[in-house]
This record gives C-alpha cells, sequence and structure tokens, in this order.
C-alpha cells in the first residue's frame, strides 16, 4: 500500500467512524476503489465494529460514470486508476465494454 493508499485508507476509516456513530442499523458505503486488496483490508477493518459486512461488485457500471461519481469523491482515486483497476478486474471485452459505456 502506497502513502497515498493510506492516507485515503485513513480518511475513509474517520468517515465510517463517524457514520457507524450515527447509523445505528445499517450503513450502506459506496466507494469507486476496484482494489481488491484495499477492499479486503476495508472488510477486515469492519468487521470489528459490525456483526456482518457485504461487499457487493456491480461491474456493468460504465466507465464514465465510475470517473464522474469519482470527481464527486473528496479522495479521488482519478480516471487513470479506474482504467487500471477495471481492467484488472474485468476481462478484456469487459473492460472495453465499460470504457465504451455499452
Amino acid at each position: 500500500m502506497t502513502s497515498g493508499d493510506s492516507n485515503v485508507m485513513s480518511h475513509w476509516k474517520e468517515v465510517v467512524n463517524k457514520a457507524l456513530k450515527d447509523t445505528p442499523d445499517v450503513l450502506v458505503l459506496c466507494a469507486t476503489n476496484l482494489n481488491p486488496s484495499i477492499l479486503r483490508e476495508q472488510e477486515s477493518w469492519l468487521r470489528d465494529y459490525v456483526l456482518d459486512v457485504a461487499i457487493q461488485y456491480f461491474p456493468p457500471t460504465p466507465l464514465p460514470l465510475l470517473i464522474r461519481s469519482d470527481t464527486g469523491c473528496e479522495a479521488s482515486v482519478g480516471a487513470s486508476t479506474l482504467r487500471e483497476q477495471l481492467k484488472r478486474l474485468q476481462g478484456e471485452d469487459v473492460y472495453w465494454d465499460a470504457v465504451h459505456g455499452d
């Protein structure tokens, strides 16, 4: 994990801690970070605070929508990072479908 990833993770933990204090029953988090190792770390960290954790990945989201969503985030990862992560997670045809918004 890079120092940038570490800063993003620290910020994420702060935001989630605040949300957990304010939300007694259900908490739904939405993130554009598709890095599986970071998702596993976040899931592991959450398991110390809640009874049930489910990570749902929605692959058909077109890349332009992911980029638009990421642009509005406080800790934006950037279009190039999203492209890399999406390419790693999906097969080549699915990757290009997402790029073109098909």
